[in-house]
């Protein structure tokens, strides 16, 4: 029993050192990706002008489906008392607009989730960075 009970500190100790190696690694891969603040700022603005890039295409397109559904609604205008005598293809183009705006509406609601994703992303590099800047910048900080 003390022999398995000795392994099993032995095998706790271990994996607590490969924790504490494996940590170390990371803080040096962040350090070195992001040396500053002003490279950490600039690297969360290219992130989140990519995801506001792909947001204004999306509205872009909900402004275009929006100008087509005019056109739709324009035709079905014939067929207001009796909207069931609309041609199939016009009554499909007005279901198909109606999904395709809300295929961008979600889409948009998920690249707004995800701004929030890469912030918290962010903030949560920037807490560690700066203990890190910290201790560099400190005269005997290692």
């Amino acid at each position: 029993q003390e022999r398995a009970a000795q392994e099993e500190k032995d095998k706790l100790a271990l994996e607590e050192k490969a924790r504490q190696l494996e940590e170390k690694r990371r803080d040096r891969a962040l350090l070195l990706r992001y040396p500053t603040r002003a490279v950490h700022d600039k690297e969360r603005a290219e992130a989140l002008n990519q995801i506001g890039v792909v947001i204004q295409a999306a509205n872009n397109r909900i402004v275009e489906l929006r100008r087509e559904r005019t056109g739709i609604d324009a035709e079905m205008k014939i067929y207001k008392k009796d909207p069931s005598k609309a041609p199939a293809y016009v009554r499909r183009q007005q279901e198909e607009n109606i999904q395709s705006q809300a295929v961008q509406r979600r889409f948009i609601g998920e690249q707004e989730s995800e701004i929030k994703r890469v912030n918290s992303r962010f903030d949560d590099e920037l807490v560690r960075l700066r203990q890190l800047w910290t201790t560099i910048a400190a005269p005997n900080g290692k």
